[in-house]
């Protein structure tokens, strides 16, 4: 069976409450069919980017990272945001796995937009 993708924003994984409910309703779709869940996590973000004294650029809402904050960003997502579903995941009772787009190549990308494109030598 297909697995159904969920989303939830990063904001969501800093409210305990509603992290908790939505996990509830994880367990109970679980026992129907496989859940992937994908997270943001644009406060996780911002709040690396404050602490280390680095500013973020948005372009029509969406960031535009330039490749020295790269890094930055994927200890962010990959590291607090994913740590953060993960504990909250395993509070929950659900079994759960972090991966990050870059394991096992099980991401690709294309270009979406051009001028959120930044090339650096």
């Amino acid at each position: 069976m297909t697995p159904l993708v969920l989303k939830i924003g990063g904001e969501a994984l800093t409210n305990q409450l509603a992290l908790d409910e939505f996990l509830t309703q994880v367990k109970i779709i679980q026992k129907s069919r496989p859940v992937i869940i994908v997270h943001g996590g644009g406060p996780q973000v911002e709040d690396v980017m404050a602490a280390t004294n680095l500013s973020t650029e948005k372009v029509d809402g969406v960031r535009a990272t330039p490749l020295t904050h790269l890094p930055y960003v994927i200890g962010a997502l990959a590291g607090i945001a994913s740590q953060q579903l993960l504990a909250a995941c395993k509070k929950n009772g659900l079994n759960a796995v972090a991966l990050s787009l870059a394991d096992g190549d099980s991401f690709t990308a294309t270009v979406k937009d051009k001028n959120l494109v930044q090339l650096e030598k």
